[in-house]
């Protein structure tokens, strides 16, 4: 089964739902399926890449990089996470575009990464902070 995980922070940023999408992603992993993450990377600068795909732990990761949208003014912030899903599901999906997704996961909030889900198809869509990685892959699907 393709899994497809979509979280705002993934390691090495080290925060709780950072934690929980590693969790979740090497669960699935571990139950043979094969496994897609896409993350945002916070960037003071324009980088010269939009997108880093990288292998870890069986794990492809593609991380889109995007203005840094933390620790600034509540204006410029809200208009950046309202953009964010569109740069990141623009750039995510070119790199992806091959793959069709049995699964796609969401890590909620921000809330708006869900608009990200739109850009790929799949059988199931889960938008759920709160369930434990052993139970989300144990559900029979």
């Amino acid at each position: 089964m393709n899994v497809l995980i979509i979280t705002e922070t993934y390691p090495p940023i080290a925060r709780a739902n950072a934690s929980l999408m590693k969790d979740l992603s090497l669960e699935f992993r571990d139950h043979g399926d094969k496994v897609f993450v896409i993350t945002v990377v916070e960037s003071d600068t324009r980088p010269k890449k939009r997108l880093q795909i990288s292998n870890e732990e069986e794990i492809t990761v593609v991380r889109v990089f995007f203005k840094k949208y933390k620790g600034i003014n509540y204006v410029r912030r809200g208009i950046l996470e309202e953009m964010m899903p569109y740069v990141v599901s623009k750039n995510a999906a070119r790199a992806l575009s091959n793959v069709t997704f049995d699964l796609i996961v969401t890590y909620s909030p921000p809330l708006n990464m869900y608009k990200v889900i739109r850009k790929f198809s799949s059988k199931l869509k889960i938008a759920e902070p709160d369930i434990s990685p052993i139970t989300l892959t144990t559900i029979e699907l």
